[in-house]
């Protein structure tokens, strides 16, 4: 049945490679905006000068077709096209393009007049073939070309001059080049003319039948096409050479002529719509040797970008997109309503710099990665994994890695979305070697200064949603978190973003916020400096701690109360209120396990364990909730340190309040307070222990089950402690080896006598080591000493003191120091043993002895014998 098929589009073949394959991408990206429900589409570069018409061939002039398939035509089992027969694929060809669109038929303004373009027309014929293509060929003068053999004479073209052949030769040159009998079945052998008909080898395969009295029109075109090329190539050495990419790249994708794309995988295409760099209008692209430069990197990373009906199901995700405005170079007052996914998801106009295609790649990712796992029926976790990850190390290998791309504001805002997206991931160390080189770039470009420096001269658009200043307060932000977090020192220790005049024009959170990040910066140099004294340490921190009091006091109130995290706003408060917390916590922490005679450290015990509960609560609040915000795996590391520091701080309590005395005890009543907390700080982190047990179900969640095994092991010792096991909990600055990981733990059982050590690192604070004791007690002498110390293999456990007979205690007047004399009738000072205060009761017959900070092995408890 004969079918008929009327040019869309036609366009001129560009004699240049490069030209050629641009226009075939923009056709691809325009023929699927033409038809939505496009499955497949396949692009040609038609060189050789042939067209099939009414089964027979005719000159025709380079230029390009799209044949494009769809559910209506896949029901058909083939369809004609201008080039024979395509099965399953409706075929167009390309009449003009544009940076954005096709030129329509009837409009002939906005294109380059050299552009010539062919007039509508209705090719006929019976079903053919597809004709397979020649090699590349250019166009022939009309004044050389042969005749072809045909049926009709319009169909022929002028003939050429003939040459003189062989008496009796008769085949034609493509069955002389096949060394193949050239035969006929429709004229009789003896009426065999040249310009009479096609050979049954010609006609079988579709090819122009041409008479040896003729020249070869494929040899000349050969040869037309080696010279050719040798040009293309000698220029494209040229450009590459000073663009720094090698010519052989450059030609292997212009050697690229046909392109077909599909994938049945999930019922989903993988087709990419891809940009036209060459012929956009940008100016950016405007110079050649910036389009040569970035021309592929533009279409790499376009390539990566999901295909329409994929972003219709990722647009049709019921999210919000708050944290884009929230690491966006736009303080949050001056956009108040977040932008949608529709909105803030598609790619930038064809020609743009490839920093800008990036950004679009990194934001596309970061939605991705927040979208709950209810919202991806239609679309799949494993493919939305599998597009959230190849747009991420697509936008990193291409851009956010290559310093000379990076270098603007539009590059810095890239590499902060990266380090964001590490860290939501739980990557600390990638998150703050992005967010490190961010903030080198932008310490280039002066961006604390307030000076606007970019390389996208041409958009214009984001010059004016650009605030440097908020966007350096974002990297130091990020930096300063990532480092108290990882134990690493801040990358600048600039503080312009939270001058009196910067906060002026900023709302109480913000300016709550920037305070914050100064906080910060101050408790990574204090605990930086190691020539701090005692004095010096508790000044800086008390300095700190009045500044974070200030930032409190800019918010209300109520904003203090526990949200109920079941709206956007309630969980951003939900976030500041544990950063606040956090930092609490980070900045008394080193004070939880000092000497606990001194009164002077009971301030930041009390607030380190109070932080750590609020906190804790929070975090616990939040991961509650039914939040569509994305989770933060960052959030996980805070969780950790509060539910360790008031693990720690239980443990160090049952050590402290455990004594015979009672209330006669003066020892380390800062923490005595727990007893009566212990029970709902131990179902807080109870619970924060299931919610990580839940997270690491299946095994997939690295971070969730080492966490959940550090507090297992917490909360056992805690409940062995609380059962009146003795515990000693101290901390050192030693750390693990840098191959560790951020947070780890050793434990091993010594001697096999169930004595356990528990060895926790915490950044900054250096490692708790949490050890059992044994309690040794005679009818004279309580001794508590570390299990296997060396005072215990001295003899002293051996041969227990016996009292009166060892030691007798003197208590001199009261500006005295009471004494102790032993049997040989010497004396010794308390102060020279070791301890530092007495406590003489007033019932008679009991001493408590505190242990000084010259001696913090042992602890005494004496007792006098009837």
């Amino acid at each position: 049945m004969s079918q008929e098929i009327v040019y869309i589009w036609k366009v001129e073949r560009p004699v240049k490679e490069e030209e050629a394959i641009a226009m075939m991408r923009a056709a691809y990206h325009i023929a699927m905006q033409t038809d939505p429900k496009t499955t497949q589409i396949l692009i040609r570069s038609h060189v050789h000068c042939t067209t099939m018409v009414g089964g027979y061939p005719k000159k025709d002039d380079p230029h390009l077709t799209v044949s494009v398939k769809t559910p209506a035509t896949a029901a058909h089992n083939k369809h004609q096209t201008s080039h024979g027969y395509t099965a399953h694929l409706k075929s167009y060809d390309v009449l003009s393009v544009k940076p954005n669109k096709f030129k329509k038929p009837d409009s002939e303004q906005d294109w380059p007049a050299h552009m010539a373009t062919k007039p509508r027309e209705i090719v006929r014929g019976e079903p053919r073939p597809l004709a397979p293509q020649a090699g590349p060929s250019t166009q022939p003068s009309k004044s050389s070309r042969p005749a072809k053999r045909g049926g009709s004479g319009d169909a022929v073209e002028p003939q050429a001059k003939r040459r003189k052949v062989r008496k009796g030769t008769q085949s034609c040159w493509q069955c002389k080049h096949r060394k193949v009998r050239c035969s006929f079945t429709t004229t009789p052998s003896s009426a065999r003319l040249a310009t009479d008909t096609i050979c049954d080898a010609c006609r079988r395969r579709g090819t122009s039948c041409i008479s040896q009295e003729f020249p070869d029109e494929a040899l000349k075109a050969a040869q037309e096409v080696g010279d050719r090329l040798g040009r293309v190539e000698a220029l494209v050495e040229r450009l590459t050479s000073s663009a720094g990419f090698t010519a052989g790249g450059a030609r292997e994708e212009a050697a690229a002529s046909t392109v077909v794309v599909s994938d049945g995988s999930n019922g989903l295409r993988n087709e990419r719509p891809q940009p036209a760099p060459a012929v956009a209008t940008n100016k950016f692209l405007a110079d050649d040797d910036s389009a040569v430069k970035h021309r592929d990197v533009s279409d790499r990373l376009a390539a990566a970008w999901p295909s329409p009906r994929e972003m219709d199901l990722i647009q049709a995700i019921p999210a919000t997109i708050p944290t884009l405005t929230s690491t966006s170079c736009t303080p949050p007052n001056l956009e108040p309503h977040p932008p949608s996914s529709r909105d803030a998801l598609h790619l930038p106009s064809p020609g743009s710099h490839p920093v800008l295609i990036a950004r679009k790649l990194l934001l596309l990712g970061w939605f991705l990665q927040g979208c709950p796992t209810q919202h991806l029926t239609h679309l799949g976790i494993d493919r939305r994994d599998a597009i959230m990850s190849h747009a991420m190390r697509t936008a990193h290998d291409a851009v956010t890695s290559q310093d000379h791309l990076v270098g603007s504001v539009e590059g810095v805002e890239c590499l902060l979305i990266e380090s964001l997206y590490h860290n939501h991931a739980g990557d600390l160390r990638r998150a703050w070697l992005a967010v490190r080189r961010a903030i080198l770039i932008a310490q280039l470009l002066r961006l604390s200064s307030g000076v606007k420096e970019t390389a996208l001269d041409d958009d214009a658009d984001t010059h004016s949603e650009i605030d440097p200043v908020f966007l350096w307060f974002r990297l130091m932000q990020m930096d300063r978190y990532l480092s108290l977090m990882l134990g690493l020192p801040p990358g600048s220790l600039d503080n312009s973003f939270a001058t009196p005049t910067a906060l002026a024009t900023c709302t109480p959170l913000e300016r709550m916020q920037r305070i914050q990040c100064v906080a910060a910066g101050r408790i990574l140099q204090r605990d930086q400096a190691d020539t701090h004294t005692d004095e010096q340490e508790l000044k800086d921190t008390n300095e700190i701690d009045a500044l974070l009091r200030e930032a409190s006091a800019l918010m209300p109130p109520e904003w203090w109360l526990p949200p109920s995290a079941d709206t956007d706003k309630d969980t951003t408060r939900i976030m500041d209120l544990l950063t606040h917390h956090h930092l609490v916590l980070r900045l008394h922490l080193p004070f939880l396990l000092r000497s606990p005679n001194n009164s002077k450290y009971d301030y930041n015990k009390l607030t380190a364990v109070n932080a750590s509960r609020e906190a804790l609560s929070r975090f616990v609040s939040f991961r509650k909730s039914k939040s569509p915000l994305p989770y933060c795996r960052g959030i996980d590391f805070l969780a950790f340190i509060a539910s360790a520091t008031l693990c720690v701080a239980h443990i160090e309590a049952h050590r402290h309040c455990y004594n015979p005395l009672g209330d006669l005890s003066r020892r380390n009543a800062a923490l005595q307070f727990l007893v009566h907390q212990r029970h709902a700080d131990r179902a807080l982190m109870e619970l924060t222990l299931e919610i990580m047990d839940f997270m690491a179900c299946g095994g997939a969640d690295a971070i969730a089950r080492k966490i959940a095994t550090i507090l297992r092991r917490l909360l056992g010792i805690e409940a062995d402690a609380a059962s009146g096991a003795a515990y000693r909990a101290d901390s050192s600055r030693d750390g693990f080896s840098c191959e560790e990981r951020e947070f780890d733990y050793y434990s091993d059982l010594a001697g096999g006598d169930g004595t356990t050590t528990l060895r926790v690192h915490i950044p900054h604070l250096g490692t708790i080591k949490i050890e059992q004791v044994d309690v040794c007690k005679s009818p004279a002498l309580d001794l508590v000493l570390p299990a296997n110390s060396a005072e215990v293999q001295s003899g002293i456990q051996a041969a227990p003191l016996d009292w009166p007979t060892a030691l007798s205690l003197t208590n001199a007047a009261a500006d005295d120091s009471p004494t102790f004399t032993n049997v040989d009738g010497s004396q010794m000072l308390l102060p020279e043993m070791g301890f530092d205060d007495v406590v003489l009761p007033d019932v008679a017959g009991s001493w408590i002895l505190h242990v000084s900070d010259k001696n913090p092995e042992l602890a005494y408890q004496l007792q006098r014998s009837a």
